[in-house]
């Protein structure tokens, strides 16, 4: 879903009702080490055979906002093999045994 603003306009808001069947994880990271946003890590999910990545931003351009939990759409992989985390102080984390289709809180390793 999103909500599209526009200046002197009313706002749109778009929903997505399609019922697909894949599977998603969300990931809220917390730093304890660096910033407790986690802004600046970088996530890897690992799945089927390939690797998906993304990096934990409270911007991505002029005059926007963004969600600080992560979201991956992971097709129809059942499973994740793990996930690799690195943080914005440069250690690094792997959390394995991960549910798919649920939001994951991961605290940052003392």
């Amino acid at each position: 879903d999103i909500v599209i603003v526009a200046t002197g306009q009313r706002p749109r808001l778009l929903r997505n009702d399609q019922q697909l069947g894949h599977h998603w994880a969300r990931f809220k990271l917390e730093g304890t080490k660096c910033n407790r946003d986690a802004i600046g890590a970088r996530v890897d999910v690992y799945l089927a055979g390939r690797m998906v990545r993304q990096f934990v931003m409270n911007t991505r351009s002029y005059l926007s906002q963004s969600e600080l939990t992560l979201t991956f759409g992971l097709d129809n992989a059942a499973a994740i093999d793990h996930v690799e985390i690195l943080w914005p102080d440069g250690s690094r984390q792997t959390v394995k045994n991960l549910a798919v289709d649920t939001e994951h809180k991961i605290v940052q390793e003392q």
